[in-house]
């Protein structure tokens, strides 16, 4: 692997020395492990990624019930909307099952051809939610109530 991306630079220009890291504190392992039986995420395809193919939240567009995505379907066209304006459209669960409900239910439908994704408020989407993660977390039992690990 190491090898490989020396031979990609040295194209571009960019010798690297054989002992290149030497000198740092961190220096991976070079061993010769065969990577090429590991399957990277672009290996899978995107359906794949996004989970089981079973429903989180909605079964279909017509009967669509997610408050925090809304999903709507009107002249070909699939309109989603991440709809948690209030913090920012940050990701939390009802969003991520929205998303995987709205791609499995898409998967199904050739008719549609283009989905526009947008979201409510002022932003379209702040990321992951931590205040969401730390509740699921301490829902599982991983961490205390304070914060801390269980």
């Amino acid at each position: 692997e190491i090898e490989r991306e020396r031979i990609a630079l040295k194209a571009f220009g960019v010798d690297l020395a054989k002992d290149h890291l030497d000198g740092y504190k961190y220096r991976p392992e070079r061993n010769d492990v065969d990577l090429s039986m590991v399957k990277k995420p672009w290996d899978h395809p995107l359906l794949y990624q996004l989970g089981p193919d079973q429903v989180a939240h909605d079964e279909t567009a017509e009967g669509w019930s997610n408050p925090e995505f809304l999903f709507e379907i009107r002249d070909g066209i699939a309109y989603m909307t991440l709809n948690r304006p209030e913090a920012n459209n940050a990701m939390n669960d009802g969003i991520a099952a929205g998303i995987s409900d709205a791609c499995r239910i898409l998967k199904g439908r050739p008719d549609i051809r283009i989905a526009v994704v947008t979201g409510n408020g002022r932003m379209f989407c702040a990321g992951g939610d931590p205040k969401s993660f730390q509740a699921a977390q301490r829902g599982a039992g991983v961490i205390g109530g304070d914060g801390a690990g269980a």
